[in-house]
């Protein structure tokens, strides 16, 4: 409740919005997603915000993945509704205006999470482990994750790293953003952001 509270009284970070400017940037130079490809966002967090924005860009099937469920779905309907007049701003083609409106609309009009994830194709998986093992091999076309891999042990970075490759289909394509700093910094202005 309290990171609801905060995030909404807060509202869209600025963060967020350069996070879909680079995106949808990546997407036009280096991604031909079809309508049909399919999409795996690896640490959905909060708000599905990767997977929100390459739906902007795309009709794809998403697999939202995650260790833990920390959903948020005041928040989730709050960013899309801040995201909508700022569409033309984070580069969204106008090609894909219409159907993105669409795409808000349908979190806009939405009850809970479910509703979304049934009307946009996605498919929402927790598995505490985070192995990855139950997904399909050369199962995506598109690999994403924000603010995730910095979690993930040294032990295991490199077997993880490779059941991403084992996930992705040829000629597929992935973006991983590292947020390098101390997350509490997110949370308390006083935290210094390389304090670990």
């Amino acid at each position: 409740r309290l990171e609801t509270w905060r995030r909404i009284r807060e509202g869209l970070p600025d963060g967020y919005i350069n996070r879909a400017r680079i995106l949808i940037s990546l997407l036009e130079r280096q991604s031909d997603l079809t309508p049909g490809a399919t999409v795996l966002e690896v640490g959905t967090g909060y708000v599905h915000w990767e997977s929100l924005i390459i739906r902007l860009m795309a009709d794809t099937e998403t697999t939202l993945y995650d260790i833990v469920d920390d959903r948020l779905f005041e928040v989730f309907k709050l960013y899309a509704s801040e995201l909508k007049p700022q569409l033309e701003f984070i580069g969204l083609p106008a090609a894909r205006t219409e159907a993105a409106l669409k795409v808000l609309k349908v979190v806009e009009d939405a009850s809970y999470f479910e509703e979304v994830y049934s009307e946009l194709s996605w498919t929402y998986a927790v598995d505490e482990s985070g192995s990855m093992k139950n997904l399909p091999d050369a199962g995506f076309d598109f690999v994403v994750s924000s603010d995730v891999l910095e979690h993930v042990d040294r032990s295991i970075i490199e077997s993880f790293l490779s059941e991403m490759y084992r996930l992705m289909r040829p000629d597929s394509c992935a973006f991983h953003a590292i947020d390098l700093c101390d997350h509490l910094s997110n949370f308390d202005p006083k935290a210094p952001t390389k304090f670990y």
